[in-house]
Parts: structure tokens; C-alpha cells; sequence
């Protein structure tokens, strides 16, 4: 098999995943799913005492999904399937997910006015380092238009910028589903990604803000 050929079943296997826990999620009785294409950032914030902030609701949506994952995330076998590529995965933290709100709403120039789906688009990530992966190849660029037609709705981009490598693949399936992400990495760009990652979370200017969401 080659490595695209490798990409794609890696893939494959985690769209299945993504859509089955998507439908239970939407499913459990208790969620009140939202079309995250038509719901803009601003739009799940509410004025609290002269400060906007996340609606209850939203955060209340946002908690029971990362429960599910959580729950999920025990019996996945990725990381044991795909060592070779060392592959890590991870179910973001609640403070970073209201970090991350806040920087869509108050620091980005578009100040809320971009569909949720743009931000909340990697609660569960996962991350694969690639010997000789080259993000600007020919090759590269050919797989992922190819990715881009696929059925299941994938978005997927060389998200190099500055010190930091890496392609960035988005699974998304419909727009009521949380996209998942995967990170291609080249392990030759391991430290200074890591050390760009670190510089990037510093610069975020809302860090003490999740404390009030703590409760």
C-alpha cells in the first residue's frame, strides 16, 4: 500500500467514526443540536453585564459533546494501529475552547461574523508525522483535491504559516455534525511546530476569561 493509499484508510476509518458518534450525539435526548454553518460566532454570545460572552446553552452543548468524546476516545486504537506514524489524539479542553471563542469574537477582524463550523472544527484531533512529507509536493496538492470530492465532506488545506508545517484535514460531514481534524506533520518539523503551537497559545490575550466558566 502506498502512503496516500495509507492516508486515505486512516481517513476512511475516521469518517466512519465521525459520523456514527456525530448521529448518536444528535440522537441523545437531552442535546439540542445547531446548524453550525448557519450559526455565526456572535450569534452564541449574550451581553452579561456590559460583557459579551458565550450563551449557557452553547457551552451546555459544547460539555455534553466533549463528554461523549471523552467516553469515546477510550476505545478508539488508533495509536496503536497507526504507530508508525506515531499517531497522538487528543479531545481539546473546555478553557481552550472559550479561549478560542473569544479570539473568533474580540482579537480576529471578522469579530464573530464566521459560521461556527470555521472554529469549533477540532474538539477531537489527531495528529500523524510522516516521514518526507512534503506539504507544497505535487503530489500532496493532487491528494487532497481528491480528498475534497470526496462523499463524506472534507475540507482540507496546507496550513503552513511562519515557523509553523503542517496540512490540516477537517472531516466534517454535515453541518450539524462537530468537524473532527487531522494533522499531517513531517517529524523533521516537530520542534519548531511545537515551539510555534506554545507561541501562538501565549499570544491568546482571554486566557483568564474560562475561569469564569469553571463551575
Amino acid at each position: 500500500m502506498d502512503q496516500f493509499a495509507a492516508i486515505q484508510k486512516l481517513i476512511n476509518e475516521i469518517c466512519a467514526d465521525h459520523d456514527a458518534c456525530s448521529r448518536d450525539f444528535i440522537g441523545l435526548e437531552n442535546v439540542e443540536m445547531i446548524n453550525l454553518k448557519k450559526k455565526s460566532i456572535s450569534s452564541v454570545f449574550s451581553k452579561d453585564e456590559g460583557l459579551h460572552t458565550p450563551e449557557p446553552t452553547f457551552l451546555t452543548l459544547i460539555q455534553q459533546y466533549l463528554n461523549v468524546l471523552n467516553q469515546r476516545i477510550l476505545h478508539m486504537e488508533y495509536d496503536y494501529d497507526y504507530r508508525h506514524w506515531d499517531l497522538r489524539n487528543r479531545v481539546k479542553h473546555r478553557d481552550s475552547i472559550i479561549n478560542k471563542l473569544f479570539d473568533y469574537r474580540y482579537v480576529r477582524q471578522e469579530l464573530g461574523g464566521v459560521p461556527l463550523n470555521k472554529c469549533m472544527n477540532d474538539l477531537l484531533g489527531f495528529r500523524i508525522k510522516i516521514d518526507g512529507f512534503d506539504h507544497t509536493s505535487e503530489e500532496v496538492n493532487e491528494f487532497l483535491e481528491e480528498l475534497r470530492q470526496s462523499e463524506y465532506k472534507i475540507v482540507c488545506n496546507n496550513s503552513s504559516k511562519g515557523e509553523y508545517s503542517g496540512t490540516h484535514i477537517y472531516l466534517c460531514g454535515n453541518n450539524n455534525f462537530f468537524p473532527w481534524e487531522l494533522q499531517i506533520w513531517n517529524p523533521n518539523d516537530e520542534q519548531k511546530n511545537t515551539d510555534s503551537h506554545k507561541d501562538h497559545k501565549s499570544k491568546r490575550e482571554y486566557i483568564k476569561w474560562p475561569q469564569q466558566y469553571n463551575n
